[in-house]
């Protein structure tokens, strides 16, 4: 039992995944030049992630360092993909709250 508790590979992987999904989302985001539709597709894109995240919770059994995994991964792919640090911020911060 305690070898499982320690075995974060699918966090770590679905982590990856969602800020892939939330990264792409995002591109075509900025690339919108009226802001009320781009705060709308914003919010859409937070809406189908806080959905795949229910989904992967209710498949995984989430201890809190299998949720520092996924938060980690999430938050790598991020900084690779160099989001502004204030947008990546409150990012990180929503998907905490919902972990």
């Amino acid at each position: 039992m305690l070898i499982t508790w320690f075995d974060a590979r699918e966090a770590e992987k679905f982590g990856a995944e969602l800020a892939k999904f939330y990264l792409e989302q995002s591109i075509s985001t900025a690339a919108m030049k009226d802001n009320k539709k781009a705060v709308n597709k914003r919010k859409r894109t937070l809406d189908q992630v806080a959905e795949k995240l229910n989904e992967f919770k209710s498949r995984e059994k989430l201890n809190i360092y299998k949720k520092g995994k996924l938060s980690k991964a999430f938050g790598s792919m991020l900084n690779e993909a160099a989001l502004d640090s204030i947008q990546m911020d409150e990012v990180m911060r929503w998907l905490l709250v919902r972990l």
